[in-house]
């Protein structure tokens, strides 16, 4: 999503120099508090200061690979999901947590076949047809011919953040790719 987002914010902004560092949320957390990066994007919880992030959340969604035969379904569950090859982030990551967590309460088998760090590489493992994963909406709309997404419940929530400078102010365009980038996460929101 970042590098479609950056590059039409950059069409128009011939000289604008752009830079995009993928690292774990923890990374990106320290990264970001030593000033060398005008906005960053991580996930949630975090201990950064509250009054320098602006948080979204969204419901996760069921991803899977078009023609899976859980498609019948119009919203799916662990008890639906039983067995199924599952893809998700690494265990310790409050998503991984989360859905464990709903599979265990509806006593379903979570049959985890992928771990990865990022949600990118789950949706190109679901959409390779390698299993079904649970994602945001906003990650997941760059996947949609590829996949199909139903509603999941109970609901799991996914939480992330735009972090901002503590010491610094943002410049005119960095503010301007924020206003672009605030509106692809509430045009995906479900909350």
């Amino acid at each position: 999503m970042l590098p479609r987002l950056m590059s039409s914010f950059a069409a128009d902004r011939p000289d604008l120099q752009l830079k995009i560092i993928t690292r774990p949320s923890q990374a990106v957390k320290e990264l970001i508090s030593t000033n060398t990066f005008d906005i960053a994007i991580s996930e949630l919880p975090t201990n950064y200061p509250i009054s320098h992030m602006e948080v979204f959340s969204f419901d996760c969604v069921c991803m899977l690979p078009k023609g899976h035969p859980l498609c019948r379904f119009d919203t799916l569950t662990p008890r639906e999901l039983d067995g199924i090859p599952f893809v998700t982030l690494f265990k310790g990551d409050p998503l991984y947590l989360s859905t464990a967590a709903a599979f265990s309460k509806m006593n379903a088998a979570w049959n985890v076949v992928v771990e990865t760090e990022f949600l990118t590489s789950a949706c190109e493992f679901v959409a390779s047809g390698h299993g079904v994963g649970l994602i945001d909406p906003v990650i997941s709309a760059a996947f949609t011919d590829k996949v199909e997404l139903r509603p999941f419940e109970p609901t799991i929530t996914y939480q992330i953040a735009i972090l901002y400078p503590i010491h610094d102010q943002l410049s005119r365009v960095a503010l301007d790719f924020v206003e672009i980038l605030r509106k692809a996460f509430n045009d995906g929101r479900v909350d």
